[in-house]
């Protein structure tokens, strides 16, 4: 497939007059801003009912890999982080570099972390969108309905509110099929390099702590002076 751009010329004109800049179009940075709410229904992965969950994203050249804090000893698949990862790349990209790779993972001290499930967002539209308009876009439900869905037909997204979503996570199992591992809900937004300075937001849940503000993980293990309580949430069901 070859793609070329044409250009009408009035015959008025004569044509060794018009210079045309043939230069490759300078990279234009963006800072992608990932947060990580919470889970639903991860699988377990432990032996006694238990996953010490943690998240990670990166894109598919793998040039900057974030990860969240862990929710250690997670016993309902609703493990909580409200943390968020930022991303500083540029654009134009690799042919394959505008999908946003989210993976959950089990924590093991004493082996390598295995994989829960994992799942892939496609920015590529919302960043092309993002330098024409030279604005933030938030890939939020109103952008999904007016324009995503509208160019891709097939898209489905499962929106928690008007700008949180549940993307499914997946893995193959021992004969090869397809399982469904849990849900991790975030939110996506994507700015100019230069608007992303005057709106700072910090890593994780540090200052600033804004759009949005992400308040302490829930469910975490917790201090007690009652020994059953403490049993409880270190002891797995199983």
């Amino acid at each position: 497939v070859v793609k070329c751009w044409v250009e009408i010329i009035p015959t008025s004109i004569q044509g060794d007059v018009i210079k045309y800049d043939i230069e490759k179009r300078p990279a234009v940075p963006l800072e992608v801003r990932v947060c990580v709410f919470d889970t639903l229904n991860i699988k377990m992965m432990d032996d006694d009912g238990c996953s010490d969950v943690f998240i990670k994203t990166f894109f598919d050249s793998r040039e900057c890999v974030k990860e969240t804090d862990t929710h250690f000893r997670c016993q309902d698949g609703k493990a909580s982080f409200n943390y968020r990862l930022l991303f500083n790349i540029t654009h134009p990209r690799k042919k394959n570099d505008y999908t946003l790779n989210v993976q959950a993972y089990d924590r093991d001290f004493f082996k390598s972390n295995d994989i829960i499930g994992e799942a892939k967002v496609d920015l590529r539209q919302a960043i092309e969108d993002v330098i024409l308009t030279k604005r933030p876009i938030g890939l939020n439900k109103a952008y999904y309905t007016k324009v995503l869905k509208q160019l891709n037909k097939d898209l489905v997204i499962d929106f928690k509110d008007d700008s949180t979503f549940w993307v499914q996570l997946i893995t193959l199992d021992k004969n090869g099929k397809v399982e469904k591992t849990g849900k991790v809900r975030i939110q996506i937004d994507i700015y100019p390099k230069s608007m992303a300075e005057m709106n700072k937001v910090g890593d994780a849940r540090s200052e600033p702590n804004a759009n949005p503000f992400l308040p302490p993980p829930v469910g975490r293990i917790s201090f007690s002076l009652n020994p059953l309580k403490m049993f409880q949430q270190l002891v797995g069901p199983a």
